[in-house]
């Protein structure tokens, strides 16, 4: 079944060479030319795609088959995630201009954008129009960037007609045998932070607040459900696993590399913490020896928490590099968020990266900005601009939906807006992300769902202090405040 938005027009049911309507509102290269494989081995396009199914879970854009089988990096070639369900029927809904529904999280920041009267970030417009068909880096004449220009694209673009089997078949959007070029990655969970809005996924230190926060020992990621295991430990205490397939050590991915790597142009690394994952050692020593870095710009988002200076000598090696700085905020507001983590540490390894060159390679500081950190954009511009960090890739948070700022009263939106507005140091183009998505949202819910969300919110945020012994109200008194004046009111 394909999923259409109310906006578009039904599409015929057939389609041939002279109506196939690729705009530029509605095409993203990435289910043309991209794989993600998640920390479960599980392919997806990329890492927004996702969909509410009729039992009120997330697909969470897992790549799957006609049948429905969940497609695995251990049970399916990339070639055939390639054509996965969701990848056919978002390339289809393009092919017909229209927005598929899995894409939502990019919609919804393009039709922000819009509305602020700014270029969207949303990673469909960074993908598509910031970076070239060939997965090169964002053009930046000041940091040096392999540039490539726009991919305005014709009536239909180069990578879809020249990929489709047969154009007037568009409607099923199945591709001819292909690689992507490329390809987003995340080794594994393991992780040295337990971020307040991350799950175990995507953190192995989220095993044990997941049990406490829950009462489950199970997690899930789209139709897979995965169970924490706890081994009692000599000293005492227990030790924390799961159940995920260890995917990595397996030959038949490095058989999968093999096939691939040749055809790679953009990697995209993150975790868990990628730079404490030895298979990502590995990897990127495979790449170098295999000849193929030369051709790739590998891009990361780390937490800056670890260094590896074997990998950073290598890394050199590769076209360009790009490299994203996930701090979600500074000082003791940080170190709530990505407890147990540091801030001052990712200082110092901010200011080591200079002994490696690597600094002018720092192209985002990027944020997930939820309840709690509706002000962190603030606070992040006046630390990290003088620094000459001034760009910023702001994730707003959906997920877990306690934190999301779409059910805040209107009242309380309307003050965080104007806050924004007020601001005389933040750039326009940053601190619209924020006031952007809460219009979007200014009705989402009326007063009463808004109280019980706002109840629901300040649960969540209680419940991880008691587990972990911090105190969010003495980290996020403005947050604190808002809530007083809005139940005063």
């Amino acid at each position: 079944m394909l999923f259409r938005s109310s906006t578009h027009t039904q599409p015929q049911e057939t389609i041939s060479m002279s109506n196939l309507n690729f705009t530029k509102e509605t095409f993203c290269t990435m289910p043309w030319s991209s794989i993600l494989i998640l920390p479960s081995g599980d392919f997806k396009i990329c890492c927004f795609t996702g969909q509410t199914l009729p039992n009120g879970g997330d697909s969470h854009g897992i790549a799957f088959t006609e049948d429905g089988e969940t497609m695995n990096v251990l049970t399916h070639s990339i070639k055939d995630a390639m054509n996965s369900v969701y990848h056919k029927e978002i390339r289809a809904a393009q092919a017909r201009g229209e927005r598929h529904i899995a894409c939502k999280v990019c919609w919804d920041r393009d039709d922000a954008a819009t509305r602020q009267g700014v270029r969207s970030t949303s990673l469909r417009v960074v993908r598509t129009y910031d970076q070239n068909v060939e997965g090169a880096a964002r053009y930046n004449p000041e940091k040096n960037r392999v540039g490539g220009q726009p991919m305005i694209g014709s009536a239909i673009p180069e990578n879809a007609s020249s990929w489709l089997i047969d154009p007037s078949a568009a409607t099923d959007g199945t591709m001819k045998d292909i690689m992507p070029v490329s390809l987003d990655i995340r080794f594994s969970n393991l992780c040295n932070a337990k971020c307040i809005m991350c799950e175990p996924l995507y953190s192995t230190l989220w095993y044990e607040d997941h049990e406490l926060l829950t009462g489950r020992s199970d997690f899930t990621t789209g139709p897979n459900k995965y169970n924490v295991i706890k081994t009692p430990k000599v000293t005492g205490g227990f030790k924390f696993s799961s159940d995920m397939p260890e995917w990595r050590d397996d030959p038949r991915w490095w058989k999968q590399l093999d096939e691939l790597a040749p055809h790679l142009q953009h990697i995209y690394i993150t975790g868990g913490e990628p730079f404490i994952q030895p298979m990502h050692d590995k990897f990127i020593e495979k790449l170098v020896q295999g000849g193929y870095a030369k051709n790739i710009v590998v891009e990361y988002d780390t937490n800056l928490s670890v260094l590896n200076p074997k990998i950073l000598n290598m890394l050199g090696q590769f076209k360009d590099i790009i490299i994203r700085v996930s701090t979600d905020d500074v000082g003791k507001q940080y170190e709530l968020i990505r407890y147990p983590l540091k801030f001052d540490n990712v200082m110092k390894n901010l200011a080591m990266l200079k002994d490696y060159g690597l600094d002018k390679k720092i192209d985002t500081i990027t944020t997930c900005v939820g309840i709690y950190s509706m002000y962190a954009p603030m606070r992040m511009w006046e630390h990290f601009a003088p620094l000459g960090y001034d760009k910023y890739f702001i994730r707003i948070l959906r997920s877990p939906q306690a934190v999301d700022m779409a059910y805040l009263p209107r009242k309380i939106k309307e003050k965080v807006i104007k806050d924004y507005d007020g601001s005389n140091s933040l750039p326009h183009f940053h601190k619209t992300h924020i006031a952007g998505y809460l219009k979007n949202n200014f009705d989402l819910v009326d007063d009463e769902k808004a109280r019980a969300h706002l109840a629901t919110f300040a649960r969540y945020m209680e419940n991880l202090d008691r587990i972990r012994g911090t105190d969010w109200k003495a980290s996020f008194p403005e947050i604190v405040k808002l809530m007083q004046d809005f139940y005063a009111a």
